[in-house]
């Protein structure tokens, strides 16, 4: 009878295996990809890799805690969502890699902490979106990479962090679109890169604080804006390097406040237009030089300052500077030099 049961198990063709069939995996039908929804409060600790053909969407009602040993890789052929009513935390001792076919898009009621011991790279093929209605908290003892072939747009109701222990890489093929409702901080142990083919758009509601220790380089193919309600601070303890291939426009409602103890250089391909409501404050502890293929203009309602201790120099290859304001001041150890 045993023989009889078993020569029937294996003579079977509807796809039935019987529980105690040790070829059962081996026997398994492959199973198509399919959308996938995760619901969870969970904490989950791995070293793993992640793999999506179609839609994946993780939903967390409360805390989601993520802590990875070793190396964490996440790539997505479809949209990737994730949308936290709580904290979520992600936690690296390895590198983070993120690649995706399709659109990303992050969604927090809570706070997002993301914390790396190592390199994090995040690679959009399609636009990558992040909302915050907390706080968002980024801290990097590593290189932090991020690339998009399309649009990249940061939304936070609250205080953005990004700390980086290590060079900080940002490029982009299409749009870059950052807003904040609060306080947007960067903070840079070493070199600060930001490229993009596309518009640059960074709009804040309150003050924008960007301190470097190493270099900071920003380049543009196309139009950057800078729009603020409030404060604007930029401290360089290296040098600062701005290029633009079109329009570099920045508008503040509040005081603007750049301050570099090494070289700052800005070279614009076009317009240069600066319109501050309140006070503009510039300190250079080495030279200052702008340069401009095209219109520089500046436009203060109230006073403008200018402190260097080392040479200035600006060269307009057009007509220079259309300035209004209500008082200027230019103090130099070295008279300044304009062609």
């Amino acid at each position: 009878m045993l023989n009889n049961n078993n020569n029937k198990n294996k003579n079977r063709d509807d796809g039935y295996d019987d529980p105690s069939n040790s070829l059962l995996m081996s026997r398994a039908r492959p199973f198509l990809p399919v959308d996938t929804t995760l619901t969870n409060a969970a904490t989950l600790t791995n070293a793993l890799t992640l793999t999506n053909a179609a839609a994946l969407t993780v939903t967390n009602a409360a805390a989601l805690t993520v802590t990875n040993a070793a190396a964490l890789t996440v790539t997505n052929a479809a949209a990737l969502t994730v949308t936290n009513a709580a904290t979520l935390t992600v936690t690296n001792a390895a590198a983070l890699t993120v690649t995706n076919a399709a659109a990303l898009t992050i969604t927090n009621a809570a706070a997002l902490t993301v914390t790396n011991a190592a390199a994090l790279t995040v690679t959009n093929a399609a636009t990558l979106t992040v909302t915050n209605a907390a706080a968002l908290t980024v801290t990097n003892a590593a290189a932090l990479t991020v690339t998009n072939a399309a649009a990249l747009t940061v939304t936070n109701a609250a205080a953005l962090t990004v700390t980086n222990a290590a060079a900080l890489t940002v490029t982009n093929a299409a749009a870059l679109t950052v807003t904040n409702a609060a306080a947007l901080t960067v903070t840079n142990a070493a070199a600060l890169t930001v490229t993009n083919a596309a518009a640059l758009t960074v709009t804040n509601a309150a003050a924008l604080t960007v301190t470097n220790a190493a270099a900071l380089t920003v380049t543009n193919a196309a139009a950057l804006t800078v729009t603020n309600a409030a404060a604007l601070t930029v401290t360089n303890a290296a040098a600062l390097t701005v290029t633009n291939a079109a329009a570099l426009t920045v508008t503040n409602a509040a005081a603007l406040i750049v301050t570099n103890a090494a070289a700052l250089t800005v070279t614009n391909a076009a317009a240069l237009t600066v319109t501050n409501a309140a006070a503009l404050t510039v300190t250079n502890a080495a030279a200052l030089t702008v340069t401009n293929a095209a219109a520089l203009t500046v436009t203060n309602a109230a006073a403008l300052t200018v402190t260097n201790a080392a040479a200035l120099t600006v060269t307009v290859a057009t007509s220079l500077c259309r300035i209004n304001y209500s008082i200027i001041i230019i103090i130099v150890s070295e008279g300044p030099r304009y062609s």
